[in-house]
């Protein structure tokens, strides 16, 4: 087998049976069989070291039932990925799904009890899936049970998927309403669910709150969280507190402003310390595995701003760092190609990360948490980081991949088994376009040079390129139909 091989090199290699004198008889026919033999022998050393010259790629896998953006998606114990709600473009679905990476096929689950989006979906100890908040048809106040009709309240539902019978369960709701915010599985199984917006007297305001739900009583405990936000993150450190970091802070008031803040939280005391000020929200934060957190993309600022007209700086001034748990301080480190928020990162089994999509620009007239006006993303970049430097420097290599095969941001990226990743729905906000697509990359795609790379049963691509893009290009958005709530 030939290892390693460029395709310039490949080129070269032809081990074909050099031509002979023409010969009567049985020697001819014996040398012919003999030339036949080694062309084969030949062809087979050629396509195993296309196969071994690979490259990472994406590929096709599939459609949703559903157009989705702002929706969820769990990677269960055994592999599959569950699929939940989201915004379809024109209200909250509650419609749900599961990949098979086996067969790369999507199947309907039961619906959830609620139309939500923009939630969180956190996989517990025992293998259930447990969906907290939101923004839903229904905006259920804490605590009251009670409901009204509109498509952007926030919720306090709470509803625990079970892979083994396939339904959902009501659970108590939180004790008070949250969307856009973070939830944290903690070592003990305790969920923590930190900050968000939450409905005070009809009016939404910045939530300053935590709530920790044990699935062993199935009850909701409070505290305080630090300082209040939304569009932020939440770590997990090795040490096992959690880094709150960013976000926004929203009132009628005082409109959108960056929250000018990062809280170290201890579950075990509800204790926080704040750390590391500095403005940014919309980004993505990934633990290292060095300890260190990579902060991504999103906006940053480095005053208070609340002038609209000043909010698409906040995204073009943006630059990567790194928070170093030891310090609880923040280290610029090798910036990304091209300003994104909305994108997704995920940790691979390399120890890169890779970034993936997202959308750049940010129109400051369009309602909240609707598709704006703004150009989505086909690029992806990979984060290679160095370790930390005696000067506390954090250093790393940004490397360009292969773009995805559509545009999109408000997507949601989940590392598979295998070492794949399954990116999924989303929308192109240059067009409003919501995708019921889904593509997978591959770290190792063999060789392009008319292999075939199986998709699924009975399906396969040759190439991943240009074919690829046809195949996924065929068949465009959710019909109406297939978009209906379950009466």
């Amino acid at each position: 087998m030939v290892k390693g091989t460029s395709a310039g090199t490949l080129a070269r290699i032809q081990l074909i049976a050099r031509p002979v004198p023409v010969k009567s008889g049985a020697l001819q026919r014996a040398e012919r069989r003999f030339a036949v033999h080694n062309r084969l022998r030949s062809l087979r050393v050629i396509a195993q070291a296309r196969m071994t010259a690979t490259r990472a790629g994406w590929l096709p896998t599939g459609y949703m039932q559903h157009r989705r953006y702002l929706h969820t998606a769990a990677l269960l114990q055994d592999g599959r990925v569950l699929v939940a709600g989201g915004h379809n473009g024109t209200n909250a679905i509650q419609f749900a799904e599961i990949y098979d990476p086996d067969t790369a096929r999507w199947t309907r689950a039961a619906p959830m009890l609620n139309p939500r989006y923009a939630h969180t979906a956190t996989l517990l100890n025992d293998g259930s899936v447990l969906v907290c908040g939101g923004a839903g048809a229904f905006g259920v106040t804490a605590g009251s049970g009670g409901s009204t009709s509109g498509d952007s309240l926030p919720l306090a539902a709470v509803e625990r998927y079970s892979p083994v019978t396939g339904t959902w369960t009501v659970m108590e709701p939180m004790n008070q309403t949250h969307v856009n915010h973070t939830a944290t599985l903690l070592p003990d199984g305790r969920v923590l669910i930190a900050d968000g917006l939450g409905l005070f007297d009809g009016d939404e305001e910045t939530l300053n709150v935590v709530e920790w739900f044990d699935p062993a009583t199935g009850s909701w405990t409070t505290g305080n969280a630090g300082h209040p936000r939304f569009s932020a993150s939440a770590t997990l450190l090795p040490d096992g507190r959690i880094l709150l970091y960013g976000g926004e802070t929203f009132s009628r008031e005082t409109g959108l402003i960056p929250q000018f803040s990062a809280d170290l939280l201890d579950p075990a005391t509800g204790n926080t310390d704040r750390v590391a000020e500095g403005a940014r929200f919309w980004h993505t934060a990934t633990l290292l595995p060095d300890g260190t957190v990579l902060l991504a993309g999103g906006g940053i600022a480095s005053s208070y701003i609340t002038s609209p007209e000043n909010v698409t700086t906040w995204f073009e001034n943006t630059r990567e760092e790194r928070f170093i748990p030891a310090t609880g301080q923040r280290q610029v480190t090798t910036p990304m190609s091209i300003h994104r928020h909305g994108h997704t990162a995920t940790l691979l089994p390399d120890g890169t990360v890779m970034i993936a999509g997202g959308n750049f620009y940010v129109e400051t007239q369009t309602p909240y948490l609707q598709l704006p006006a703004q150009d989505s993303l086909v690029s992806t970049e990979r984060y290679q980081p160095l370790p930390v430097g005696p000067d506390g420097s954090a250093s790393g290599r940004w490397s360009n991949e292969a773009n995805l095969l559509e545009a999109r941001g408000a997507h949601t990226a989940t590392l598979l088994q295998g070492g794949t990743v399954l990116v999924a729905g989303g929308g192109n906000y240059s067009t409003g376009e919501v995708f019921d697509s889904a593509e997978r990359f591959y770290p190792n795609l063999p060789g392009l040079g008319g292999c075939l790379v199986p998709l699924a049963a009975g399906a396969a691509v040759a190439g991943g390129g240009l074919l690829a893009r046809r195949l996924l290009r065929g068949r465009r958005g959710g019909s109406p139909d297939r978009d209906t709530q379950p009466g």
